[in-house]
Protein backbone atom coordinates (compact mmCIF):
# COMPACT_ATOMS: atom_id res chain seq x y z
CA UNK A 1 0.00 0.00 0.00
CA UNK A 2 3.09 2.64 0.61
CA UNK A 3 4.66 2.35 -2.59
CA UNK A 4 0.82 2.62 -4.62
CA UNK A 5 0.36 5.96 -2.48
CA UNK A 6 3.75 6.78 -3.10
CA UNK A 7 3.57 6.44 -6.87
CA UNK A 8 -0.03 7.78 -7.01
CA UNK A 9 0.96 11.16 -4.85
CA UNK A 10 4.26 11.13 -7.67
CA UNK A 11 1.26 11.69 -10.71
CA UNK A 12 -0.37 14.25 -8.71
CA UNK A 13 3.02 16.10 -8.24
CA UNK A 14 4.02 15.57 -11.65
CA UNK A 15 0.47 17.45 -13.04
CA UNK A 16 0.97 19.98 -10.63
CA UNK A 17 4.58 20.71 -11.87
CA UNK A 18 3.42 20.50 -14.95
CA UNK A 19 0.46 22.75 -14.72
CA UNK A 20 3.13 25.49 -12.75
CA UNK A 21 5.67 25.17 -16.11
CA UNK A 22 3.10 26.19 -18.21
CA UNK A 23 2.28 28.85 -16.12
CA UNK A 24 5.61 30.42 -15.81
CA UNK A 25 6.47 29.84 -19.96
CA UNK A 26 3.02 31.92 -20.33
CA UNK A 27 4.17 34.53 -17.90
CA UNK A 28 7.67 34.72 -19.86
CA UNK A 29 6.22 34.57 -23.44
CA UNK A 30 3.16 36.94 -22.79
CA UNK A 31 4.76 40.29 -24.11
CA UNK A 32 7.06 39.04 -26.65
CA UNK A 33 3.99 37.16 -28.23
CA UNK A 34 1.38 40.38 -27.68
CA UNK A 35 4.09 42.88 -29.56
CA UNK A 36 4.76 40.11 -32.28
CA UNK A 37 0.55 39.69 -32.47
CA UNK A 38 0.10 43.61 -32.95
CA UNK A 39 3.24 43.78 -35.69
CA UNK A 40 1.69 41.42 -37.77
CA UNK A 41 -1.73 41.45 -37.79
CA UNK A 42 -2.23 44.80 -40.14
CA UNK A 43 0.37 42.48 -42.53
CA UNK A 44 -1.58 39.74 -42.26
CA UNK A 45 -4.78 41.24 -43.21
CA UNK A 46 -3.51 42.60 -46.47
CA UNK A 47 -2.33 39.39 -46.77
CA UNK A 48 -5.82 37.96 -46.36
CA UNK A 49 -7.27 40.66 -48.77
CA UNK A 50 -4.45 40.30 -51.15
CA UNK A 51 -5.11 36.56 -51.41
CA UNK A 52 -8.66 36.37 -51.74
CA UNK A 53 -10.40 35.48 -54.86
CA UNK A 54 -11.30 38.24 -56.85
CA UNK A 55 -14.25 36.54 -58.69
CA UNK A 56 -17.49 37.51 -58.72
CA UNK A 57 -20.19 36.64 -56.23
CA UNK A 58 -22.75 33.94 -56.66
CA UNK A 59 -25.97 34.94 -55.38
CA UNK A 60 -27.76 32.28 -57.32
CA UNK A 61 -27.02 29.35 -58.46
CA UNK A 62 -28.24 30.52 -62.16
CA UNK A 63 -26.18 32.43 -63.71
CA UNK A 64 -29.06 33.16 -66.96
CA UNK A 65 -31.71 35.01 -67.06
CA UNK A 66 -34.98 33.08 -67.55
CA UNK A 67 -38.17 34.73 -67.58
CA UNK A 68 -41.34 33.27 -65.61
CA UNK A 69 -43.97 32.97 -67.33
CA UNK A 70 -47.00 34.59 -65.62
CA UNK A 71 -49.84 33.28 -67.88
CA UNK A 72 -53.77 34.95 -67.88
CA UNK A 73 -56.39 32.71 -68.75
CA UNK A 74 -59.39 33.80 -71.28
CA UNK A 75 -61.84 34.31 -68.49
CA UNK A 76 -59.02 36.52 -66.19
CA UNK A 77 -59.25 40.54 -66.99
CA UNK A 78 -55.82 42.29 -67.12
CA UNK A 79 -57.64 45.53 -65.71
CA UNK A 80 -58.33 45.65 -62.11
CA UNK A 81 -60.94 48.42 -62.71
CA UNK A 82 -62.94 45.73 -64.45
CA UNK A 83 -63.41 43.33 -61.77
CA UNK A 84 -65.45 45.99 -59.44
CA UNK A 85 -69.13 45.65 -60.01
Amino acid sequence: MTTSLTFGSMGATSFLLTGLLLVVLAVIWFDPLRKLIKLMAVPCLVGLALLAPQDRAHAFADTTDKTEAYTILPNQSACSACLSP
